[in-house]
């Protein structure tokens, strides 16, 4: 049954009236939009934790190398690697080194055992070392030990002693006691290494090898044109192939003495081409021993240093490292595959 308005206005005035007899009213905990301001509610309601400290920040390794596997291995290559570089920029500010030039030659410097065993350079630096770890950092000695004869024109640089305090924590007793780092007399040196290849019939001697082939050869002033026997056969008669024999006469023929020596070869090992790499390389030492032998050391060091760059030069001087690479299992060679068929 529908309610008149005045019946409507009259239920409205009493449920009013009953509301307020009851003095009900809204709930503190309740939020409306309208509210102005919630600061008294929050600090009502929001009950207050005790003070806690702020957390202490996360230590931050002090070696990059922290989370690696061998991080003083790591941090010794990297201080030796940085230290080389210093003292090969400080050399070329001062002008003892020419820009972008290679380390001094270790003819300059000793070539001596200096460093620390495997043992104890692992207790030096505080971890274990494998023989190719040794190897790395044995080589990375020996690189910055090459500018020791340049770091001695140094004066009143820090790194001038950071340099010697490096390499003497590295050096054996033997290498400390002796100085073996100090200043040589290459010349001197050269020259007496020279003497004792040449017997007393003046013979000059020496050894060289190339892939799995090794050859020992004499060579003698020749008093007209000079002869080249290989195994007690002529050099046409050994070596057939021109390329061979143009390998076996090419350092006479870039120290312009072809003809002038008679040469005497035994080689073993190898193919006719390894053996002929390895006459090279003897004769060109052999050579180098022989120039300026009766000129006395003041004169006959100048013509066998020329003949020594000449040949350096070309690289016929050192043994040529290259070899043969191995078979592979199941492959047909080294790098060849066999043919893949698919049925």
């Amino acid at each position: 049954m529908a309610l008149t308005p005045a019946a409507a206005r009259s239920s409205a005035r009493s449920l009013i009236r009953t509301l307020g007899e009851l003095h009900l009213t809204a709930p503190t905990s309740v939020r409306y939009a309208s509210t102005s301001s919630s600061s008294s509610y929050t600090e009502a309601r929001t009950p207050r934790l005790p003070p806690v400290a702020p957390l202490a920040a996360r230590l931050k390794p002090a070696s990059p190398a922290y989370y690696t596997g061998r991080p003083a291995y790591i941090d010794t290559l990297l201080s030796l690697e940085e230290l080389t570089r210093q003292t090969k920029r400080l050399l070329e500010q001062t002008h003892l080194l020419p820009p972008n030039s290679s380390p001094p030659s270790l003819a300059a410097t000793n070539r001596g055992n200096l460093w620390l065993g495997s043992d104890e350079l692992s207790e030096v630096i505080g971890s274990g070392l494998k023989a190719a770890q040794y190897r790395q950092i044995v080589s990375r000695l020996g690189l910055l030990s090459r500018y020791a004869g340049l770091v001695r024109l140094l004066e009143g640089s820090e790194l001038v002693g950071k340099y010697h305090e490096t390499l003497e924590k590295y050096m054996n007793e033997n290498a400390k006691n002796n100085n073996m780092l100090a200043s040589k007399d290459v010349d001197g040196a050269l020259w007496a290494a020279s003497e004792k290849k040449i017997d007393g019939k003046g013979r000059a001697y020496s050894m060289g090898r190339r892939k799995e082939s090794s050859a020992q050869v004499w060579i003698v002033p020749a008093k007209d044109v000079g002869q080249v026997l290989i195994n007690n056969k002529p050099l046409a008669e050994y070596f057939t192939r021109t390329a061979e024999r143009e390998a076996v006469t090419w350092p006479m023929k870039l120290t312009s003495t072809l003809g002038a020596y008679n040469v005497f070869a035994l080689t073993r090992g190898g193919g006719k081409s390894g053996q002929a790499g390895a006459i090279a390389h003897a004769l060109a030492n052999a050579i180098v021993a022989e120039t300026g032998h009766g000129l006395g050391q003041e004169k006959g060091i100048e013509a066998k240093r020329y003949v020594m760059k000449v040949l350096a030069k070309d690289g016929v001087l050192k043994r040529d490292p290259r070899m043969v690479e191995r078979k592979k299992t199941g492959m047909l060679k080294a790098r060849k595959a066999f043919t893949w068929v698919k049925r």
